[in-house]
């Protein structure tokens, strides 16, 4: 039959989407405990769902803006390995941010009005998209190899 031979599995689709957004969170917390580093901050959940800590003012804030970049890199990887479908990344990509969009507004207990959030999360949506896209394609376009048995007559 080959490669998901049917094509509406939703077992398959909600599991890649929880797989997809555990690493999204998993390599943001890594990333952020790593960025923590360079301004001995101490993590704090705030850093990850609290739209305030994206700004350009200062240290810290540049640097949570640079993990969510960052975590876009990583997140296209997961793309690669999850999602395996160049047609699925926007459809996947989106889904992460739509819900990470979700858990910011209960967490924050409000709207993200701050610009910095919007261009941050726009910015690293488009590059886990485009990133996830060449990776799955190339990993589609790649040589199938056959082995021919050899035959002694």
């Amino acid at each position: 039959m080959g490669f998901r031979a049917s094509g509406w599995d939703p077992a398959l689709i909600i599991a890649q989407i929880i797989a997809m957004q555990s690493l999204y969170y998993f390599c943001l917390c890594i990333w952020t405990l790593a960025t923590n580093l360079f301004v001995m901050q101490s993590p704090s959940l705030s850093q990850i769902f609290s739209f305030a800590y994206l700004r350009f003012r200062d240290t810290p804030g540049k640097l949570s803006v640079l993990t969510c970049l960052l975590n876009s890199f990583t997140l296209s990887a997961g793309l690669l390995f999850v999602v395996r479908r160049t047609k699925q990344c926007l459809d996947f990509s989106v889904t992460v941010f739509v819900y990470h969009l979700l858990f910011t507004c209960i967490y924050n207990r409000a709207f993200p009005t701050n610009f910095v959030w919007w261009l941050t999360n726009s910015v690293a949506a488009v590059i886990t998209t485009v990133l996830g896209e060449f990776l799955c394609l190339r990993a589609e376009l790649q040589d199938i190899p056959v082995h021919t048995a050899r035959i002694d007559l």
